[in-house]
């Protein structure tokens, strides 16, 4: 079964304390991923029930997959 992203919160150390952001996370083989570098954004929706379907998929990936570090 092919492995799909799936959108994964992170935590960030920054020089000013840590802080939570949203990517979207690609699971490989053999337990490696990958991520995006940037933090999605909730400001290119299309339509309201587009970003409807964002927050919910992002809130079942919440529940789902918890909080991995941004390393």
């Amino acid at each position: 079964m092919a492995n799909h992203w799936h959108y994964q919160v992170m935590k960030h150390k920054g020089e000013e304390g840590d802080w939570y952001g949203i990517h979207e996370y690609y699971p490989f083989s053999e337990g490696k991923a990958g991520w995006t570098k940037e933090t999605i954004s909730l400001d290119k929706a299309e339509t309201v029930s587009e970003l409807r379907t964002m927050i919910w998929r992002i809130l079942d990936d919440f529940d789902k997959h918890g909080v991995k570090d941004y390393e």
